[in-house]
């Protein structure tokens, strides 16, 4: 384990290796700063690596639009800069109506969105089984949006790491961020486990975890965390081309030949009930309502692991560092199982697919489910990016460039004042306002 070097002074300072944060600190370094990116555990340990791999605009709040529509050109600029290393491939998203009422939901999206000037083409039943000819259950229709992508979550933080090492950028791994210094008045550096890292501009783009390292700064988040199950398959002749979207099962196609599949449209997601949770709960009411039947309340062991792993963060309690590096939750069988029957009554697969791996994740969600950025008044020189709820992966290229442009110039090209910070001061209740 190398020491951090603290003769050394750099421009930015991003806390958190993840997707977001590596297209910060790659964006910083292509104008021409030194960057240091600091990770507690592994770069894509956590959520980055665990997701479903969607890059898509199909279904996203309209205030999100604009900037899924940048991730989209950014995630084409990495990955021709990476030599295709990231798994893009633009094949287009399908999502699948299960009844007239979610089919006319997505028939009034695809209306709003034109406005962007994105292509959307609604599918009949037939058009449905043309373009997905391996279906064999008849459904009402859905939506095909062309210009979606999927990446490989695995294989896409690695490479822009590497990528970014080559280019000058530094990161350390194993390198837990124990606070954030100030001079007068604004940030001068971050101490960490191995040292003093000096930077006067800082991004915080910790997901989850972000909470923990500002409250004791007086920055209030109400962020939840929701457990996500996926798993894939071995490799075999599927056929499926372009990730789809049913209301009891999502699958994609991997690189390796296999498929990723988890929770459909209707989810579920699962609510791991911890006091901090409990405390947030109010606030997510108007999430729960909107979104009946796609979180399932869970009480169990991370009732207790949680407020270890949040104390264990806070005091900076170093002997059980390794605890929380890149926490491992686990899979809810019982969804997977309701994942693979649906799988088994839509697709004629038989005995060809097989299960290879099962993993879970969780994701950093905030009331209304778009993200939180900013500067944070409480520590000037301090950009925060959190609370991605469940679209960071696909949103990440543009949420680093956000949050490179407010840590350089103060401001962005993409409008923010919706992801503002603020909102959570004043407003009580805030409401979804995504269709998928």
């Amino acid at each position: 384990m190398s020491a951090v070097p603290e003769n050394m002074e750099y421009d930015f300072a991003i806390v958190g290796g993840g997707i977001v944060g590596l297209s910060a600190a790659w964006i910083l370094n292509e104008r021409g700063y030194k960057v240091v990116v600091l990770e507690k555990g592994r770069v894509g340990g956590e959520q980055s690596s665990r997701n479903a791999g969607f890059i898509r605009l199909q279904g996203r709040d309209q205030r999100e639009i604009p900037m899924a529509l940048r991730a989209s050109q950014l995630w084409r600029t990495f990955d021709e800069a990476l030599g295709g290393a990231m798994g893009l491939r633009q094949t287009g998203i399908i999502s699948i109506a299960s009844d007239q009422k979610q089919l006319q939901g997505l028939s009034d999206w695809a209306a709003s969105a034109s406005a962007f000037g994105l292509e959307n083409r609604l599918l009949t039943p037939s058009q449905l089984s043309q373009a997905i000819p391996q279906l064999k259950c008849s459904y009402e229709g859905g939506l095909l949006t062309p210009t979606d992508s999927y990446a490989e979550p695995e294989l896409a933080s690695i490479a822009m790491a590497k990528g970014l090492r080559e280019r000058g950028g530094k990161i350390f791994e194993s390198c837990m961020v124990e606070g954030i210094e100030t001079s007068s008045g604004r940030v001068s550096g971050l101490a960490t486990e191995r040292g003093t890292v000096r930077a006067s501009n800082i991004v915080i783009a910790a997901g989850i975890w972000a909470s923990a390292l500002l409250e004791r700064y007086g920055v209030v988040l109400p962020l939840n965390q929701l457990r996500v199950s996926l798993a894939r398959s071995e490799p075999f002749d599927h056929g499926i081309t372009r990730p789809l979207w049913l209301p009891d099962v999502l699958v994609r196609p991997r690189h390796d030949g296999g498929l990723t599949f988890g929770p459909g449209t209707k989810g579920p997601f699962v609510f791991d009930v911890t006091l901090q949770g409990i405390k947030l709960a109010p606030r997510f009411v108007p999430a729960l309502f909107s979104r009946a039947g796609g979180v399932e309340i869970s009480l169990n062991g991370h009732l207790f692991e949680e407020p270890k792993q949040r104390r264990t963060y806070i005091k900076g309690n170093r002997a059980d560092y390794d605890g929380i590096r890149v926490p491992e939750p686990e899979p809810t069988q019982r969804i997977l199982d309701r994942c693979l029957a649906a799988i088994d009554r839509n697709f004629d697969f038989g005995n060809r697919f097989k299960i290879a791996q099962s993993w879970a994740g969780r994701i950093d969600v905030t009331p209304d489910s778009i993200p939180a950025m900013g500067t944070l008044k409480q520590l000037p020189g301090a950009v925060l990016v959190t609370g991605m709820s469940g679209h960071g992966f696909g949103a990440g290229p543009a949420l680093g460039e956000i949050a490179a442009d407010l840590a350089e110039h103060g401001s962005s090209a993409l409008a923010t004042a919706d992801f503002a910070i603020e909102r959570f001061a004043e407003h009580y209740f805030l409401k979804p306002q995504s269709v998928l």
